[in-house]
């Protein structure tokens, strides 16, 4: 299915949104002043949406797409698996890390959302997990990775970057760390077993 880009109005109103959610959480977003803030009549937003959570819902499916896309053109910049999956890496977490403040801001304050939030959710994470699973899955081809489950070692992926994210965030460090990014990547690899120990085990 192809996703078409949102009209002009219809993301200014979004990208306004997303700044105001960020400011004030969802609670404190009040349609008046999104209306100010993206230069539009609250008519005109009431025209695209219907109420604040279709306006949350749809700045959440707006950032899943970005990402999405985002990995994708940074995969595509590199050759081979390993530089694939470290742009990935990279993308994910330097996105994650933009975005910490807006989850955190209204996560707590979406009560009642979870079924919506669900089903964005499953409409979703295939699709935004597929340009990772098919690195893995090549990788696999090339026997420079071993036969695994796809599906739960790109779930493994992500959440060792979100931890990650929550540990920067926990400490109050605010820039895109590049021994992180590397640590994750040597950590999905090669996992923390000297080679020779494995060997001893499987035998």
């Amino acid at each position: 299915m192809i996703e078409l880009a949102p009209s002009p109005s219809k993301k200014s109103i979004l990208d306004a949104a997303r700044k105001l959610f960020v400011k004030y959480g969802y609670a404190g977003l009040s349609m008046r002043e999104l209306a100010e803030e993206c230069g539009l009549a609250k008519a005109t937003i009431y025209h695209y949406f219907q109420d604040k959570q279709e306006i949350l819902l749809n700045v959440i499916e707006n950032d899943m797409a970005a990402m999405r896309g985002s990995m994708i053109a940074a995969a595509a910049q590199e050759d081979d698996c390993i530089g694939k999956l470290r742009a990935v890496i990279s993308t994910h977490y330097a996105m994650m890390r933009e975005r910490h403040d807006f989850i955190i801001n209204n996560i707590r304050e979406i009560q009642g959302l979870e079924p919506q939030l669900q089903d964005l959710k499953r409409k979703h994470i295939a699709a935004y997990q597929c340009p990772i699973a098919k690195i893995i899955e090549d990788g696999i081809d090339q026997g420079l990775f071993r036969p695994l489950n796809v599906k739960m070692t790109v779930a493994s992926l992500f959440g060792m970057i979100n931890s990650l994210v929550f540990h920067q965030h926990l400490n109050g460090e605010c820039e895109v760390n590049e021994d992180f990014i590397e640590h994750t990547l040597a950590l999905f690899l090669r996992g923390v077993v000297n080679k020779g120990v494995v060997d001893k085990t499987e035998n």
